[in-house]
């Protein structure tokens, strides 16, 4: 029966990849793993070392034979959530006790069908190994959060943590320990010059925010105007 796409999977690239809900209805955030068993959905899901981990099975139905209680490999499952493309909510099986659904729903584990795997898919059947998929395929789609990081972080490059080195603070170091947020404290709280200090902080912030500039140019220069954040 045709249904209508009710959630969605966001990767940190801002692509989308809508689907079917079943399980639990609820929200996570998980790191992405893949499995291409044909069976054996069941003690996936209650592996524990697939815990927090939302695990996409490249096998295109999954459910069609049930949950059966004797089969868990834990007790109370911990995975973090389901990726299928296709999901059979009515199982053949004598055995089975439960659906899948039901026993997601129980646990509170979101799950989504109907998601196009087509890429991870077509590499496997090529034979890319799982290190292939992480540089060729996951790697370029998280790229560019990892370009915002880094250009973020360069603007915090000349504060080099006031806290560790206020805490080991003396005058006999001064001349040695003294960073910009140190040395703003120093003169500006103790000596009570703050107008000197304040134009020392205001330069520091310049010189962050020029760098974050600089830095972005340059990303999107090699990039081809494909990374930056503006």
């Amino acid at each position: 029966m045709f249904r209508s796409y009710d959630c969605k999977i966001v990767l940190p690239d801002g692509s989308e990849y809508p689907g079917c809900r079943f399980g639990a209805r609820t929200d996570r955030v998980c790191e992405i793993v893949f499995n291409t068993s044909m069976v054996g959905y069941q003690e996936i899901v209650s592996d524990p070392s697939y815990t927090g981990q939302l695990v996409v099975m490249t096998y295109p139905i999954i459910g069609n034979y049930g949950v059966t209680d004797e089969d868990f490999e834990t007790k109370i499952p911990t995975i973090g959530g389901l990726v299928v493309r296709e999901y059979n909510d009515i199982p053949s099986n004598f055995r089975y006790t439960k659906t899948l659904s039901e026993i997601l729903e129980d646990y509170g584990i979101p799950a989504i069908a109907g998601v196009d795997m087509e890429q991870y898919e077509s590499a496997a059947i090529d034979g890319a190994t799982r290190w292939d998929m992480a540089v060729r395929i996951t790697l370029p789609s998280i790229l560019p959060t990892i370009v915002t990081m880094f250009i973020l972080q360069i603007g915090s490059i000349l504060s080099a943590g006031f806290d560790q080195i206020f805490n080991l603070y003396n005058p006999t170091v001064y001349k040695v320990a003294d960073i910009i947020d140190t040395y703003v404290y120093r003169v500006g709280i103790n000596e009570m010059k703050y107008d000197y200090t304040t134009a020392v902080g205001l330069f520091k912030n310049v010189v962050g925010f020029g760098l974050v500039i600089i830095t972005n140019f340059i990303v999107r220069h090699i990039g081809e105007g494909e990374h930056g954040i503006w």
